[in-house]
């Protein structure tokens, strides 16, 4: 997994540098700012949350089954039976199950 660090706390770090020589650290300054900067997002983490149901069939039937809802927005999870067929939410939640206390 890449790990990225603002140009503007590298410079920083390079600028207040004792073990680099002053044309050092220009050169390195120089080569951070004009580095193309990567278009990256804070990964939202979110959990589907499950839901159990039952209803009344018949006067001694039930129909118990669990719907999954979305710890982000609230959203449920319709068209999948298992919550990891669907890793991403709607909202763009990267998805985990929680588990059933």
């Amino acid at each position: 997994m890449a790990e990225y660090i603002k140009k503007s706390i590298a410079i920083a770090i390079i600028s207040n540098s004792a073990d680099l020589y002053p044309f050092e650290k220009n050169q390195a300054i120089h080569r951070i700012e004009v580095s193309p900067a990567a278009d990256v997002v804070q990964v939202v983490r979110g959990r589907w949350i499950p839901e159990h149901h039952k209803d009344k069939v018949s006067q001694t039937e039930y129909h118990s089954y669990i719907w999954y809802h979305c710890s982000e927005c609230g959203r449920r999870l319709i068209g999948c039976r298992n919550p990891q067929e669907a890793p991403y939410c709607h909202c763009g939640a990267k998805m985990d199950l929680m588990e059933d206390v």
